[in-house]
């Protein structure tokens, strides 16, 4: 017997159906969807602002900057060796 294969966007339209039946909580409904009552919110919200198109798998803000990010504590420890050498910060910290 095969395995049954689902879409993440055919679980939230299944989701959104069992939602708009009111045939269960919204925590029934996200326990049985295996997601938190915050994410159920999320997806009604946008299914009634976008309809079947909001319900498409998002990229989140960090995993689109992450590269970005990646280079600031190195742009940090560039401009602090410019300013002090490690043998002067230890002066300092040792008071």
């Amino acid at each position: 017997m095969p395995w049954l294969e689902s879409a993440p966007v055919d679980e939230r339209i299944q989701f959104i159906q069992d939602a708009l039946s009111d045939r269960f909580t919204m925590s029934e409904l996200c326990a049985r969807y295996g997601v938190s009552r915050r994410v159920g919110y999320k997806w009604l919200e946008r299914y009634e602002q976008e309809g079947r198109r909001g319900l498409q798998t998002r990229l989140s803000v960090g995993k689109r900057h992450q590269s970005s990010r990646a280079s600031i504590p190195l742009a940090i420890l560039a401009s602090s060796r410019s300013t002090a050498s490690f043998s002067t910060c230890m002066r300092m910290s040792a008071g």
